[in-house]
């Protein structure tokens, strides 16, 4: 494998992955130091960064991501008092990504994070999986007293397991379905879930405009739930927003979950006016 730390060096980024590829990298390591927390590289574009992924992946090549998921200093001394203002102004839990870099081309917090969330809050800890193997993360995060996992359909393998493996411990099982997969695929697992987790933008990236057709999903997930005397909570993640709670909410979301728009300002003021647009007829 073929580091290459300088990736994100001015001019000529992609041309440096097109390089190696070229010349027989099995794998290319593209360092992200500027990701910290936010939602992209401040150097690197998405158009640019999936041009470099399509042109490894046609050459039978993997790219793999690789980031600080660590907060900067001042960051990491601002979350105790983010997650603070976040339960003070009415919260129902807190919501974590963990990524892996293979379900997902990018890598987020890891069971770390959710460690650290344990010991901050007292709020439930809603954890969603966007790995290839979940199986691997449920020992810790029973550990850790989390209440919910969730994990994709779209996983190697299918989530039987994974559901199985979480309902065992204990824990409350989700299940997660992209953008593109249909509802229906969500009906042999049902007995199982107490959640079913709907992506109103693709998975792997915040700060997303919420997906087209998501209401009429949303709707249709209603409708098939109802259908089967299902009691399962409907929950979507992504593109949430004031402007765009309303619809799901009236489309039957019951459980949302906000990145941006609740942590980007001030925080107790983001999160009343998401209760507040959620409370309107």
């Amino acid at each position: 494998m073929l580091q290459i730390p300088e990736l994100l060096a001015p001019a000529g980024d992609l041309e440096r992955l097109r390089y190696a590829i070229n010349y027989g990298a099995d794998a290319v390591y593209c360092s992200l130091p500027e990701f910290g927390m936010r939602s992209a590289p401040a150097n690197f574009t998405p158009e640019q960064l999936t041009e470099g992924v399509i042109y490894a992946h046609a050459r039978g090549r993997k790219v793999y991501l690789t980031m600080n998921t660590l907060p900067t200093n001042e960051e990491a001394d601002r979350l105790p008092e983010a997650i603070k203002a976040a339960a003070a102004a009415g919260v129902d839990a807190f919501h974590i990504d963990v990524m892996d870099g293979h379900f997902v081309p990018a890598i987020s917090f890891g069971t770390g994070m959710v460690r650290t969330m344990e010991r901050l809050t007292t709020k439930p800890l809603d954890v969603h999986l966007m790995v290839e193997k979940p199986l691997d993360f449920l020992p810790e995060l029973e550990e850790l007293g989390v209440k919910r996992v969730s994990v994709h359909y779209e996983i190697p393998g299918g989530p039987e397991a994974a559901l199985r493996a979480i309902c065992a411990a204990g824990m409350q099982a989700g299940l997660v379905l992209n953008p593109e997969t249909p509802v229906e695929s969500a009906l042999p697992y049902l007995a199982q879930i107490s959640q079913l987790l709907l992506m109103t933008v693709y998975p792997g990236r915040g700060g997303q405009v919420y997906l087209p057709g998501s209401n009429e999903k949303i709707a249709a997930a209603k409708s098939l739930l109802q259908g089967q005397g299902s009691n399962t909570v409907i929950q979507v993640d992504g593109g949430i927003t004031p402007g765009t709670l309303p619809g799901a909410y009236a489309a039957g979301a019951r459980s949302i979950v906000a990145g941006s728009a609740v942590f980007y300002g001030n925080i107790y003021q983001n999160v009343c006016a998401l209760r507040s647009e959620k409370a309107k007829p």
